[in-house]
């Protein structure tokens, strides 16, 4: 039976984002869960729909898909041999 290997992780307003990016980079992973729902991130978020309906969203998020998502996808290319040169095409 083939293993996955999962890594999970607490992504809720003020978490550091480098041990994510750790795992990414040593854990060998098939996935990364972030954990995003926690009462003190729905509640700023809450706060900040009260203010301005189009800002009910964490701002860090961007930032924190920009660092995670290419270390997620040199991850996966280099662990299928994939280039990135052949992704793009």
């Amino acid at each position: 039976m083939p293993t996955t290997r999962i890594g999970c992780g607490a992504g809720f307003a003020g978490d550091r984002i480098e041990p994510a990016e750790d795992l990414l980079r040593r854990a060998g992973l098939a996935d990364l869960v972030l954990e995003c729902l926690g009462e003190r991130t729905i509640s700023l978020a809450q706060q900040r729909r009260l203010a301005d309906q189009d800002a009910g969203y964490d701002r860090r998020l961007p930032a924190r898909f920009e660092r995670l998502l290419p270390l997620a996808v040199e991850t996966a290319c280099g662990a299928r041999r994939i280039s990135r040169t052949a992704m793009k095409a």
